[in-house]
């Protein structure tokens, strides 16, 4: 064998290494706890970016904030807040009869 032939298959060996390597870790990136880790990592980030921009707009309008909050309050216990309503006015209604 020449020079150039020798050269060639060496070269040819060592892009066999590097894609065997590279087949690798493509597979080591596709399995199901990696993906699953890349996933949550991704989540984790996503949330603290949400947290911080929350932070930010209450520090920006803290009077809405109140309202977003008092409203939310009063979708989660509408009906013991309409129910307490309700008794004390029937009470005020019978005490003035």
């Amino acid at each position: 064998m020449d020079h150039e032939t020798i050269r060639i298959a060496q070269e040819a060996e060592q892009a066999k290494g590097r894609l065997t390597s590279s087949i690798g870790a493509v597979k080591q990136r596709l399995t199901p706890k990696s993906l699953a880790n890349e996933a949550i990592d991704t989540l984790k980030e996503k949330a603290a970016d949400t947290a911080q921009a929350s932070v930010d707009a209450v520090k920006a309008n803290p009077s809405k904030a109140v309202g977003v909050v008092a409203a939310a309050i009063l979708l989660l216990f509408r009906k013991p807040i309409f129910g307490a309503m309700q008794r004390l006015t029937s009470k005020e209604n019978n005490n003035g009869q």
